[in-house]
């Protein structure tokens, strides 16, 4: 699926599903990709996800709320097997984020969700195929 805010594809010969974002979004925006993703991950059943915000930037307080209620409501209702998501951002925002602790990343250990930081693509990957199933 794609639209001028978002691409959800997936990596068939991976099997990870890939959200990446074309540019700034509101919350509404936000929301949809991630909804987006979410469904693929569910309709395939796949535990890899790639999410790539390079050309995003970062997002509202408001946002990451809404996407820490959607994975407390997932581990509520599903309890899925463990998740490895790569969330690639660019080295300004990545540095940012290290300066920034948000509340989204500390507690996303207990939703059953490993997410790991990258600033490029192709190490994002690695990780999910090679590193991330062997934790």
């Amino acid at each position: 699926m794609k639209t001028d805010m978002y691409n959800v594809s997936l990596d068939d010969t991976q099997q990870v599903a890939i959200l990446d974002w074309q540019r700034a979004v509101s919350l509404p925006e936000f929301q949809e990709g991630y909804r987006a993703v979410g469904n693929l991950i569910q309709k395939r059943r796949l535990n890899r996800c790639l999410i790539n915000t390079s050309s995003r930037g970062f997002v509202s307080a408001e946002a990451e709320e809404w996407l820490k209620s959607q994975l407390q409501n997932e581990a509520n209702h599903f309890l899925l097997e463990e998740k490895q998501v790569a969330y690639v951002m660019s080295e300004e925002n990545y540095q940012d984020m290290i300066n920034d602790y948000s509340l989204l990343r500390a507690g996303h250990q207990e939703y059953q969700v490993n997410i790991n930081y990258f600033t490029s693509i192709e190490e994002a990957l690695h990780w999910l195929v090679h590193e991330a199933s062997n934790h």
